[in-house]
């Protein structure tokens, strides 16, 4: 709650605000500035890196929140990430996903997608902008049905252990905040796969399409011992909502209600420090000094 002139306040649920103020939207604001206001010096270097910074970050935190999944899992698995892959499968051409969970029996291969959103994908105005977006993610999917080609032959180079017998794959697409991933656009997607001859072989499951906050979900369900991401992915494959998205499937079709990963108190207070320490501190009253 901010106390703003005039005896006003402002409400701001975190959830909303961190929304607002970090990942694609922010970067629209740099990028195109309101009428009137002038560009400064640099600022397409600027923007460009801050378009840049962010897909790093990106990157990077999902790589952090796989891993954390996977901690807290009693199987044995392992999360490999880009440098690992590249470094076992180093055919010429070849192309590499940015992740894969080895499980006994199955692999999630994983690409993220930074892939920068038109505005109006982004804050879920539908028409033309989201059709383009979706072409978009398609073409990710081509390093997914490439990475999935070179273990079937040779599981070993990765692992150092041959496979124990037959494998499935699931494929799975991270997508950065903003685009409405729903029945609809999932069913696209997938249409579009096929028509490309991706993901076909009877070993291939179809694609699941994931938002962060979808993974976060899932972190916060291992916190709580609860079923692993591949038991979610399975169990939804033969559930009512096999074709709707991640997350309807965990809170309609398992009927739980995930709290958030126990590490995001620690990063809300980070991240609100500076709003903090930016606003005007309250004055005491001479009957409270």
């Amino acid at each position: 709650m901010i106390r703003l002139p005039e005896d006003r306040l402002l409400i701001l649920e975190p959830r909303h605000l961190i929304s607002r103020a970090f990942g694609w939207l922010p970067i629209f604001d740099i990028e195109f500035p309101p009428p009137g206001r002038t560009k400064p010096t640099g600022h397409r270097k600027t923007a460009a890196r801050a378009k840049q910074t962010l897909r790093h970050c990106s990157e990077v935190y999902v790589s952090e929140v796989l891993h954390a999944i996977t901690r807290n899992e009693g199987t044995t698995r392992r999360v490999y990430d880009d440098a690992e892959l590249k470094a076992a499968y180093t055919a010429p051409g070849q192309r590499i996903a940015d992740a894969a969970i080895v499980y006994p029996g199955a692999w999630i291969v994983i690409e993220v997608t930074t892939t920068q959103l038109r505005r109006e994908a982004a804050t879920a105005v539908p028409g033309e902008s989201q059709i383009e977006d979706i072409g978009k993610f398609v073409e990710e999917l081509d390093q997914i049905d490439a990475t999935i080609t070179v273990p079937r032959g040779d599981e070993a180079a990765l692992t150092g252990a041959p496979a124990a017998g037959d494998r499935r794959f699931l494929p799975m697409l991270v997508l950065p905040e903003g685009f409405p991933v729903n029945l609809i656009t999932l069913t696209v997607i997938r249409e579009r796969a096929r028509r490309r001859g991706l993901f076909t072989k009877p070993d291939t499951d179809p694609v699941e399409i994931v938002d962060i906050e979808e993974l976060e979900m899932i972190e916060a369900l291992q916190e709580a011992s609860g079923p692993s991401l591949l038991d979610i992915l399975r169990s939804k494959e033969s559930g009512s909502l096999r074709n709707a998205v991640v997350r309807d499937h965990i809170l309609h079709v398992m009927r739980i209600q995930p709290d958030a990963p126990a590490r995001h108190a620690g990063l809300l207070d980070n991240a609100l420090k500076p709003l903090v320490n930016a606003l005007p501190q309250p004055q005491q009253s001479s009957s409270t000094r």
